[in-house]
């Protein structure tokens, strides 16, 4: 007669829960509980996975905030301006946009470290990453796409930068994902020559074979033809340092 996500009749206590299934029943369903004759605290159900608005008990939220964990730690408009205060050190762990609440004890720790990297400096800004290392091997459960960030990101001038992981999360019965970054080392492009023609600005990157303008530190030795004339203008960032010229 009662159907419920979680509870069909509560007479008991029900707490620090939620529900996420689809709820049908001839009468008397509810979202999260059908009946409750007992005590029901910081607990939610998905009003639109349950196809219920209403339940004996708990709050309704919408998949996008039952998806973030914002919503169990502090008090929002979304949990009816209530803090939950679920424990997301110990007992939970939950991947923002992707899951919900997940039980910590079923679940695996990985560690997800980028692997070092190095470039020659080019001129262009370095995109992405050299791929991963985990701590076990994973296995299905482990879902998403590993994406790069930090300071490699865009990175120009010679000097090391931070390559950092992200972009994985995990289902019940996958991993408690943490990141280590790696290091990115841009190193001195050796030499470059001036394809600019007789005349034109040292700031102008078709001015440098590949596009890479000598300025800073970026480059050891540059070649420019007998006969041009190259205007070091207001465009070089800083003072370049060059081992010949």
């Amino acid at each position: 007669k009662w159907v419920g996500g979680l509870v069909g009749s509560n007479y008991g206590t029900v707490s620090n829960s939620y529900a996420t299934g689809s709820v049908t029943g001839s009468s008397y369903g509810g979202g999260l509980v059908g009946y409750n004759s007992g005590t029901i605290s910081n607990s939610f159900w998905d009003t639109q996975t349950s196809g219920q608005s209403s339940s004996a008990g708990g709050i309704g939220m919408t998949t996008a905030n039952m998806q973030n964990q914002v919503n169990f730690t502090s008090a929002t408009a979304a949990n009816g301006n209530v803090n939950p205060n679920w424990d997301f050190t110990a007992t939970w762990v939950m991947y923002n946009g992707f899951t919900y609440p997940l039980l910590r004890s079923f679940m695996t720790p990985l560690t997800v470290t980028a692997n070092n990297a190095s470039a020659t400096y080019s001129g262009s800004g370095y995109s992405g990453g050299n791929g991963v290392t985990y701590s076990l091997t994973p296995n299905a459960n482990l879902l998403g796409t590993v994406s790069y960030g930090g300071s490699s990101q865009g990175a120009v001038n010679v000097g090391g930068y931070v390559i950092t992981p992200g972009g994985l999360y995990s289902n019940q019965q996958g991993y408690i994902i943490s990141y280590a970054s790696g290091s990115l080392t841009i190193n001195q492009l050796a030499s470059v020559a001036w394809v600019g023609g007789a005349t034109g600005n040292w700031s102008t990157a078709s001015n440098w074979a590949g596009g890479a303008i000598p300025d800073l530190s970026n480059v050891a030795v540059v070649t420019i033809p007998k006969g041009a004339t190259v205007t070091y203008d207001a465009g070089v960032p800083g003072t370049t340092f060059l081992t010949s010229l």
